[in-house]
């Protein structure tokens, strides 16, 4: 839960902003950097093959690789013309929005880097899974052409954008889309399905219609009987599918078996519920004593409602988001269910904890005859 709380909502921007600082500079001038970028790029006689994340695609021969700040496995700079031109590469953090609430986070992020008003940023549904958003923008007293090619396939994203002092916003389009139509996806086929269960030894989860499990590639095997996929994961996540916020496609309900199965779970809550870390005056924990029943009062099973539950709900000052993080034990198994919801979105909130309606517990400390 503490990776997706250090998780930057403002990483587009930054990438953009500094992408000019980044022209200029190439690889012979950041030796440091060169041996990485030579394992995913490669020079062919129409330009550069680059392999990034499960992509690969050709980069026109008339840029030359070059070196930023965030230089890695998801985020290679390119850059032609003294400087004056930029290209970045990058794959997008994992969100399960709709390709339509990620197209408007980003241009929200282009606005506020690039002095310009999300009314004046041309967007252009090319397909379903092909975006093409243009837009004139000002960044360190330099007016730019700027646009983005976005592509969304196989659960995956990739991001084309490029910055000129100079070049028209057509030159722009016809280098963007001449890449973008180089581009292959590499990785592993991607699932779909709606309506379906998903197990581990613990337990069984219905996956309703308008949610999906991240743990439904992660597949070992599936039960004929019932149609259920089967994993070796200790944890079950259940996120949104196609969310219509992107705040609510970086959300999640989580349940987990505790790798301490024999301290007392209460002990444990406790302990994770300590007001707050005496290093970090902004993070805020409300710990609470409670039962399965008074939070989820239509579970039907008496006994199952009465059991008790610990839960720590966690704030962070200036973050958008809050999180619950829920201790039981149930069948002699010691769990953790973890919410993370838009702080100020009750309707996602709940939601997402009434995943839990949908967990079968199958756990048994006896093995069936």
């Amino acid at each position: 839960m503490r990776e997706r709380f250090k998780k930057l909502r403002v990483f587009t921007c930054i990438l953009l902003i500094l992408a000019l600082a980044a022209c200029g500079k190439k690889d012979s001038d950041n030796k440091d950097n060169t041996a990485s970028q030579n394992d995913t790029s490669s020079n062919t006689v129409n330009g550069t093959e680059l392999a990034i994340g499960d992509f690969k695609l050709t980069i026109d021969g008339s840029f030359s690789q070059t070196s930023g700040k965030y230089d890695g496995d998801d985020t290679k700079y390119f850059g032609k013309n003294g400087g004056r031109t930029s290209l970045i590469v990058n794959i997008p953090i994992e969100n399960h929005a709709s390709h339509e609430a990620t197209i408007a986070f980003l241009c929200e992020n282009i606005s506020a880097g690039y002095e310009v008003a999300v009314s004046d940023i041309s967007q252009e549904k090319i397909d379903d899974d092909h975006y093409y958003l243009a837009w004139k923008g000002k960044k360190d007293g330099k007016n730019l052409n700027c646009a983005l090619y976005q592509i969304f396939t196989q659960g995956s994203q990739l991001s084309l954008y490029e910055l000129d002092e100079e070049a028209s916003a057509e030159d722009i389009r016809a280098e963007l889309t001449a890449m973008a139509q180089t581009v292959e996806y590499t990785g592993k086929a991607f699932i779909e399905k709606d309506n379906y269960y998903i197990s581990n030894e613990d337990f069984k989860i219905k996956v309703n219609e308008g949610f999906e499990s991240p743990q439904l590639q992660e597949a070992s095997s599936i039960d004929p009987s019932s149609d259920t996929i089967v994993i070796d994961s200790n944890l079950i996540s259940i996120t949104y599918k196609n969310a219509d916020t992107f705040n609510r496609g970086d959300s999640y309900f989580k349940i987990n078996v505790l790798k301490d199965q024999d301290s007392d779970i209460a002990e444990i809550a406790r302990e994770k519920g300590k007001p707050k870390d005496e290093d970090n005056a902004n993070l805020h924990k409300d710990f609470t004593e409670t039962t399965l029943g008074e939070l989820w009062p239509n579970i039907t099973d008496e006994a199952t409602k009465a059991l008790p539950a610990y839960k720590i709900t966690i704030v962070i000052d200036g973050n958008d988001f809050a999180a619950d993080s829920i201790y039981f034990n149930i069948n002699g198994r010691n769990y953790a269910i973890g919410v993370l919801y838009p702080k100020d979105d009750e309707t996602a909130h709940q939601a997402l904890a009434d995943q839990f309606y949908n967990v079968e517990f199958i756990y048994s400390r006896t093995p069936a005859n």
